[in-house]
């Protein structure tokens, strides 16, 4: 993840959010002196892509920062965390 180009990441909208599958594959992504690190003030992204693209389905109607759809925000923080641009 660190490495890569560009991080595009295609789920079903799945309770809420996204599958609980990728949700543990973004856990081990997320590694000090891997995808971030930090000094004594704060945390600063170590990625190489510049930008993340999520792309999702619903089979109802629920738009992106509904407060009913939980996964844009979280993947907002990750990828700020990780100095992405997060695309919609």
């Amino acid at each position: 993840m660190r490495d890569a180009d560009q991080i595009v990441i295609a789920a079903p909208f799945w309770d809420m959010s996204y599958p609980a599958a990728l949700k543990n594959f973004l856990e081990f992504c997320s590694v000090f002196n891997v995808t971030f690190k930090s000094d004594d003030k704060t945390c600063y992204g170590n990625c190489k892509a510049e930008k993340l693209l999520y792309i999702t389905t619903c089979g109802i109607d629920i738009s992106t920062y509904d407060p009913f759809e939980l996964a844009t925000p979280y993947l907002k923080t990750l990828s700020w965390l990780w100095v992405l641009v997060l695309w919609m």
